[in-house]
Formats: C-alpha cells, structure tokens, sequence
C-alpha cells in the first residue's frame, strides 16, 4: 500500500489557517460551478452519495453544498483529509451533521465500503496521489454502472497541466467575465492559425490560449515563474504528471473523460501576495532566511508592475484565476 505524501502532510498540519485564509475559493463563476456539479458530477437524479477526498478546509465544499441546496438536491457528503490539522479547520467551517461526515485518512485506505459512493471529487489535491493504488482504491468504493471521479483545481498560470495528450478527450472553455471573454476569442483564432501552420500540436491548444492570456492581462507570469524555481521534488498539478496515471489503467474510461476550463482574473490586495505563495507546501517549508528573501523579491517586484496590471489605486494586483475540471467515468471490471 502506497503512503501519503510526507512534504504535503507537514506542511498542510502547519499551515492549515493560512492555506483557508490566501487560497481561492470555487464559486468564483457560479454557472460553470453548477454544470460541472449537476452535468457531469450528479448525473443520477435521485439521492447521490459523494466522497470528497482531500476536502482539506472544506472550500470546495462549502460551494459545493451552497449549490445543491440551491437545487434541492439530497447529497451526502464523506469529507476525508488525511491532515489532521487541515481536517480542524474544515470543522470550523462546515457544519458537520446529518449529510456531511467527516474522516481522517487516505486515497489509500478510503473509510467506506465497495459501490457505496456516486461521485469521489477532489479539489486541488490529486497530483499529491495521482497513482495505481489510488485509482484501484477510488475505483473500489464507486457505483460500476454511474460513478465519476470528478477533478478540480484553480490555476493561475500556463502549464503543462493544460496539454491534453487523449484526442478523445472532449474539452470546453468558458470565460468568467467579458474582458477575458474578448481577448479569449481573439487568442482562439491565433491558436487556430498556429495549429493550421503545424507551429503547435492540437494537445496544445488550450496551453496556449492560457499562455497568450497571462501575459496579456497579468504579470502574475513573473512572480509565478519566480517561485516554482523552488519546487524541485513537490507533486504538483502544474506539472501535469497527474495525467500519467490515467494512462495503461482499467479502472476509469479516459477515452470519455470530459474536461472544462474557465478562464478568469481577479485581484489581491498587495499585502495577500507573499502570504498567498507562502501558502505553497514548498514554500512553507523553506528556511525563514529563504522566506524573507522570496518576500523581499516579491515585493520589489510587485513595485515595478505596470498601472495597467494593477487595480486604479494600486492597492491590488491582478491575478490570473481560471479553473480546470476533469471527469471521468468509472469502469466496471468485475
């Protein structure tokens, strides 16, 4: 049986309040929110069953339970975080009662019996087991003739994560708000042209409509390449290995896997910046000397940016805030 990964652990014990006070939320865009959970998460139209694994504290599922109230929906909720101090917040802010339950432990060793859940959802947290044993263990507990294994994560820059290697695979791309929306339409014909010329491949069509979009709207680009020099041997979506696992595997149809992506930007108070990427695990766990000097940087920075990238009395910055869903059907293999 595979472990739960040591760097992430620690610092998730350590850093639980700050990871809920700097991370973003899920319900930035309410109406992609709500397609992702009733269209392709809840495909059943009766009672549902849902597992959540590393809920941490509980921010997709606050969202996630606003919107089913919304519909009148009967969902159970099984949160399972394998951080004890991640799981102390999660209780701060969820009320746990009659239709959520709440578990320490693991993709490893799910605390629930075999065809027991419609949906296993994980919210910014797969890349930290994105392996055989979890799948085997993910695949055990769901519904074989309706279930899902459901992704999420927010993003905020261009990544390997965004190439999509399965030509099968059906994508869709929304935009959070109009300014988004008008550059998005404009870089999606240059992706077209790019393609058309052979200057891409087609799986990286979406890399690239991100990539033009950072870096007209932001430069949030700058401050994100700055920190991932840090990031040597931490699992991370960015990395897009998490896509590996659904390759040679029979427990999930990846050929039928759906993914979405809804570009955004927001903005954050200049003061939130540092705090924001302290909340990273490899941050979190540098030496204070090397925090002070990621700080220093960040800051001196932040202070050349243009007007442009910054709110109009520059007191915030403009961050590049999209959202990335993957799902995919279970296999019956029995």
């Amino acid at each position: 049986m595979s472990i739960v990964n040591s760097s992430s652990l620690t610092a998730f014990n350590s850093n639980h309040e700050l990871y809920d006070k700097v991370r973003p939320g899920f319900d930035r865009n309410k109406k992609f929110l709500t397609e992702f959970i009733f269209d392709q998460c809840l495909t059943r139209g009766e009672a549902c069953n849902v597992l959540e694994l590393a809920a941490g504290t509980g921010k997709f599922t606050k969202a996630f339970l606003e919107a089913v109230q919304m519909r009148n929906r009967e969902v159970n909720v099984t949160a399972v975080d394998p951080s004890q101090g991640m799981l102390e917040s999660f209780q701060k802010n969820i009320e746990v009662g009659r239709n959520v339950a709440v578990y320490q432990g693991s993709s490893y060793s799910i605390p629930l019996p075999d065809n027991s859940v419609d949906c296993v959802i994980v919210a910014q947290g797969f890349h930290w087991f994105a392996d055989s044993s979890s799948l085997a263990e993910i695949h055990r507990v769901l519904n074989k003739k309706t279930g899902r294994l459901a992704l999420i994560w927010n993003f905020d820059a261009a990544s390997a994560a965004q190439k999509i290697p399965n030509a099968n695979t059906k994508v869709h791309i929304s935009y959070g708000d109009d300014k988004v929306r008008l550059y998005g339409k404009i870089y999606a014909e240059t992706v077209k042209e790019l393609e058309f010329n052979g200057l891409i491949d087609s799986s990286d069509r979406v890399f690239k409509l991100v990539e033009m979009l950072v870096g007209k709207l932001t430069s949030w680009d700058l401050l994100a390449t700055h920190v991932y020099r840090y990031d040597h041997a931490v699992p991370q979506y960015r990395h897009g290995e998490w896509r590996r696992c659904m390759e040679n595997q029979n427990f999930f149809d990846a050929d039928r896997a759906i993914e979405s992506f809804d570009m955004g930007i927001d903005s954050m108070p200049k003061e939130l910046v540092f705090p924001y990427w302290l909340s990273r695990s490899y941050i979190t766990n540098l030496s204070d000397p090397e925090k002070q000097a990621v700080e220093k940087w960040m800051s001196e920075s932040i202070s050349k940016f243009p007007m442009q990238h910054l709110s109009a009395d520059g007191q915030f910055v403009n961050r590049f805030l999209s959202t990335h869903t993957y799902v995919v059907p279970v296999k019956n293999i029995s």
